[in-house]
């Protein structure tokens, strides 16, 4: 029965547009059937049940307008365009009007209609009325989708050049996961009818109030999570901001602190993320009630004083009578005992998309934490259970650690078997051959996904990385450019650090999920704590291979006024050129801060002052060559303080020297520790998510009758 409906159908298209070809039309029919069964064209229902009025209706032509194509695709990230043809040969004076409606099938698009009018004589042109013709935008494709329809979206002159949007202020609420929940979305450019997603998820009742603001509803029922916000104008340029939404219960919820141990000698500053957060919120270390700062409902930072003793701690949040605990989250230790340990998102494969039947190296970022002495081949086991159950073991890596640093192991290889679900583990230390304060942390596990073989194994490449910082904010800008010779580059991840000086490691403070690449900037908010922030991002391709290395970029949150516990430091690190001079000065209200300056050739301080009590601090440097600096400030005592940090060019007359030590003589031991060297930067290594992989698609054609 197929074929003769199908050449029916074929017959009244025809009749409707006459100057069609039989590709053409058949495109018509493909693209206008209601699908049926999985979504897209399946062996059972083909391209699904034919549509014949959909059909004669998207290429029926009004006489003095056409448009041609009539239908076609658009590869992800690409642009198609519809040329209006205005044929005024027959007609009278007056105006005419007609609709030009542009479907998909794309399950979140449907279908638009405008209105398209010409004038003919000497009748006034309405200004809403443009007889030119008119470009399809491109869109942002979904993380599954390798090529679209013709996109939904209202079409823009192809002389206008449309600027970027950009999300200037995050919603920055926590959803109670039960209704829909409205968001008031401020920023700059956004164009009507603007579209916005949390994640996958797209907003619904979107309400264009100006190029600067809009309103939508979040969906029901969203999974718990932090969601990144979406924006998309009708032309397809897009902005995101990471960690903008989160979703929860309606309860006080502490989900993660970071770092999870600090030293006892030191005052430790320590990060907690979780849901429904208010200025009243403490955070309490088992008994102890810790000096705690507000930053956001999701996000709050407490001190843990020096002097606690060696242990594990309940971390708790309490507010109003409502408490949320993390039971033996956080670990003091002594800084003289050794300990060995790593986390999930370090145990590292090579590549970073595994494929059944090909071969990848496997290891372990190692962090040796307090000690005195450099342990040398200490051992890591390498296993994998494998979705059958079966447990295999893949051999043994070492690695060198200097006390309070990191390493990575030597690596061991696997050839993944089949596809599927695979749980790796690393087991630091297997035979205890080194005394460690604590054994509990040495067993690293992640689950992780073995792809398909593909032909394109090819991953891509990190060209730039910027990232920018105004002052006074703490809305970072990110701009990415990737490129790949393969599939093309489909999605980016960022992470950022900040170094934890009682902990002696990096920081994983924030990471984003995959998300789609785009040329235009995201934003993100930095952590509020002042000091360094060091990011990296990841690129992967439309086939799921991800980049080897990452881009790295650094940025200072400099605030006019800070305060620092006795013994606390705060880090801050800037490359210069040649020629440049950098200025650091400390103006204390109260207490003692004093300043520090390494830079990257250097063991010792090369400039500090360490003047006493509230008197000025100030040093200056300038680099004889292109060099990294790394700044401490230092409270000898508990400051506050104003803080400047200024770089500024110094001139030729400069460049042969660096200035000598701008040292105050006092009775103070001056600060003889670097904490971390100014070279040192987050291991390269990491064990990423799995990357969404685009499907790709084929076509399967119905039958055509012709007489």
């Amino acid at each position: 029965m197929a074929s003769p409906h199908t050449a029916g159908c074929v017959a009244l298209v025809k009749a409707a547009n006459p100057g069609l070809t039989i590709g053409q039309i058949e495109d018509v029919l493909i693209n206008t059937s209601v699908d049926l069964g999985n979504t897209g064209p399946d062996d059972t229902f083909g391209h699904g049940r034919l549509n014949c009025y959909a059909a004669v209706d998207a290429v029926r032509s009004d006489g003095w307008l056409t448009a041609s194509p009539v239908n076609g695709q658009v590869i992800a990230g690409g642009n198609a365009t519809v040329e209006l043809t205005f044929d005024a040969g027959n007609l009278s004076n007056g105006s005419y009007s007609a609709n030009l409606t542009i479907t998909s099938n794309d399950p979140d698009e449907s279908a638009l209609t405008i209105p398209v009018s010409l004038v003919v004589g000497d009748t006034t042109p309405t200004p809403t009325s443009t007889p030119t013709a008119t470009a399809l935008p491109t869109i942002t494709p979904t993380p599954t989708s390798t090529a679209t329809s013709l996109p939904t979206a209202t079409p823009k002159p192809t002389s206008t050049a449309t600027p970027t949007p950009t999300l200037t202020a995050p919603p920055q609420i926590t959803a109670v996961n039960r209704d829909g929940n409205s968001i008031e979305i401020i920023g700059s450019n956004f164009i009507n009818p603007v579209r916005a997603s949390l994640g996958t998820y797209s907003l619904s009742q979107v309400t264009f109030v100006n190029s600067g603001k809009f309103q939508a509803i979040a969906p029901s029922n969203l999974p718990s999570g932090t969601y990144t916000l979406i924006v998309t104008n009708p032309d397809g340029q897009t902005a995101t901001y990471p960690a903008a939404f989160a979703v929860g219960s309606s309860s006080l919820d502490l989900q993660v602190i970071a770092p999870e141990r600090g030293r006892n000698d030191l005052p430790s500053l320590l990060y907690a993320f979780g849901l429904n957060f208010s200025k009243d919120t403490r955070v309490k270390l088992g008994a102890t009630s810790l000096t705690t700062q507000y930053v956001n409902q999701n996000f709050l930072w407490a001190i843990v004083p020096a002097g606690q003793t060696p242990g594990s701690y309940n971390v708790s949040v309490i507010d109003n009578g409502l408490t949320d605990t993390l039971v033996n989250a956080y670990t003091v230790f002594s800084a003289t005992d050794d300990d060995l340990l790593s986390h999930s998102t370090l145990l590292w494969t090579d590549p970073g998309s595994l494929r059944a039947g090909s071969e990848v190296d496997v290891g372990l970022v190692v962090y040796h934490q307090g000690g005195t002495q450099t342990l040398t081949d200490v051992a890591v086991r390498f296993e994998v259970d494998t979705p059958t159950g079966e447990t295999l073991t893949l051999g043994k890596g070492t690695a060198d650690l200097p006390p309070n640093r990191y390493g990575t192991t030597s690596s061991v290889s696997w050839v993944p078997a089949a596809t599927g679900n695979y749980v790796l583990r690393a087991v630091i230390d297997p035979n205890n051959t080194v005394a460690e304060n604590d054994e509990t942390n040495n067993i690293i596990e992640r689950t992780i996904s073995v792809l398909p073989a593909v032909a394109d194994r090819t991953p891509p490449q990190i060209k730039s990385f910027t990232a920018t910082l105004p002052a006074n904010s703490t809305l970072a800008t990110l701009s990415v450019t990737a490129t790949d010779s393969g599939t093309g580059v489909n999605a980016v991840l960022f992470i950022e650090y900040e170094f934890s000086p009682s902990a002696r490691q990096w920081i994983a403070v924030r990471q984003s999920e995959w998300l789609d690449y785009q040329t235009a900037s995201y934003n993100w908010e930095v952590s509020s704590t002042p000091g360094m922030k060091y990011f990296q991002v990841w690129a992967a391709d439309v086939a799921g291979n991800i980049s080897q290395l990452p881009g790295q970029a650094v940025l200072n949150y400099v605030t006019p006024t800070d305060s620092l516990f006795q013994g606390q430091i705060r880090l801050y690190r800037y490359h210069l050129a040649a020629g440049e001079r950098i200025t650091v000065r400390t103006t204390p209200t109260s207490g003692d801060p004093d300043i520090y300056l390494w830079d990257s050739n250097s063991a010792s301080p090369k400039a500090s002052s360490y003047n006493t009590g509230t008197n000025i601090d100030e040093i200056n440097y300038t680099a004889a060559q292109d060099v990294t600096v790394q700044i401490i400030i230092h409270g000898y005592a508990n400051a506050q303080f104003a803080q400047s940090i200024e770089v500024t060019w110094a001139g030729a007359t400069s460049l042969a020297f660096s200035e000598p030590n701008d040292v105050v003589i006092t009775s103070k031991t001056p600060l003889d520790d670097a904490i971390v060297p100014a070279e040192n930067e987050p291991s390269d290594k990491q064990g990423l998510p799995s990357v969404p992989v685009a499907t790709s698609t084929s076509a399967i054609y119905l039958p055509v009758t012709l007489k």
